[in-house]
């Protein structure tokens, strides 16, 4: 789930795969969900960041500002 469609990855092409059915669901949420990245390293400071940035994305997209 975190991936999407691991097949589509980069990481995998050129892997022998066996697929069973067409993947829509992954291939769903690979383009159509909003990802934010997570790591175990991440500090306060940076998860500060990421909420500051997020929340004045939301707003601004709120108010006409982002396409």
């Amino acid at each position: 789930m975190f991936a999407g469609n691991l097949l589509r990855q980069p990481a995998y092409e050129g892997w022998e795969t066996r697929v069973v059915g067409e993947l829509s669901n992954t291939d769903f949420v690979m383009n159509q969900v909003f990802w934010i990245g997570v790591y175990p390293g991440l500090t306060r400071e940076m998860l500060d960041f990421i909420v500051k940035t997020a929340t004045e994305f939301v707003a601004a997209a709120k108010s006409g500002v982002v396409e």
